[in-house]
């Protein structure tokens, strides 16, 4: 049996509108060694049906149909459970790719020896038009450091990139559950164990993100809101995250806060997250000085 070099998540929920279009795109990947694992999230839809019909054309496609709705990270970390793959993907069952993307980023990150590999070039799909949109870091082969996490240099989107299963087995990563802005989460707390990723720029390797009212991040804002204080509990879970593992001697700070916020309000609630953790922080990198003055710490 030959190796499964890509495994492809994709959370399922009400989508089929564009779940055809999605799972055509997966299937004709030029990259064939794949395993396509669907977690299907107690869709009230014809989602599951249109799963079932493809997964009888297709033996690579593999359906998890859980009992009740519990959110996309954990939709995700069942899929995680489930994955055999040397690395993982990840693909929005409302979106689509080119028929290079995993082959692409697959090969670059064996030739390189990279445990992430990313793509550069993403388009967003909104009703009445398109929006290409790239990464800040251009192509090439980048160490992974303090510095680069701090510049919000790579895109923190998880279905632009492709992980080492190793990796995401050696840091027992879990994509939060009951959380929105999961993606920030994951990435701020994979990248500090990743020695090198390649950022890749192809016209062959593209991802195609839609836009609109009843997609999943979309739901489970509306469900849960998407206030300053929704992202404060991301953040404070990154630096639980960061203190725990010991990171906050090696990286002064998990990414800038400070240019999250805009009122006093705001720079109140970032200065109390921030010092309750000013032990842990490194204080001898100017960075984190120049920081944690300007939070009056």
């Amino acid at each position: 049996m030959e190796q499964i070099k890509v495994s492809i998540i994709i959370p399922v929920y009400n989508t089929g509108l564009y779940l055809d279009k999605c799972l055509i795109s997966i299937i004709r990947q030029t990259l064939k060694e794949i395993e396509i694992i669907c977690v299907n999230d107690c869709s009230t839809d014809n989602s599951l049906e249109i799963l079932k019909y493809y997964a009888e054309l297709d033996t690579r496609i593999k359906i998890i149909d859980l009992p009740q709705n519990v959110g996309i990270s954990a939709v995700r970390n069942s899929g995680l459970l489930a994955a055999s793959g040397e690395y993982i993907g990840f693909v929005d069952s409302d979106d689509y790719i080119s028929p290079g993307y995993f082959e692409i980023l697959w090969k670059t990150a064996q030739k390189e020896n990279c445990e992430v590999s990313c793509c550069n070039q993403f388009i967003y799909i909104f009703p009445k038009q398109l929006e290409f949109s790239s990464s800040v870091l251009a192509p090439g082969i980048y160490e992974v450091n303090s510095r680069l996490l701090e510049l919000n240099s790579i895109a923190v989107m998880v279905w632009t990139k492709i992980f080492k299963k190793s990796l995401i087995d050696k840091v027992q990563l879990e994509f939060p559950v009951g959380l929105i802005h999961e993606d920030v989460y994951w990435h701020y707390c994979i990248m500090p164990y990743v020695s090198k990723l390649t950022v890749i720029t192809d016209v062959k390797c593209l991802y195609f993100y839609r836009q609109h009212i009843n997609s999943l991040m979309a739901r489970e804002k509306e469900e849960k809101g998407d206030s300053f204080d929704i992202w404060l509990v991301i953040f404070d879970k990154i630096f639980q995250f960061y203190k725990a593992q010991g990171l906050l001697e090696k990286f002064s700070l998990p990414f800038q806060l400070i240019c999250f916020y805009k009122q006093e309000q705001q720079l109140n609630k970032i200065r109390d997250l921030v010092s309750g953790y000013l032990p842990d922080i490194k204080k001898t990198d100017h960075r984190a000085m120049g920081f944690l003055n300007q939070l009056g710490l």
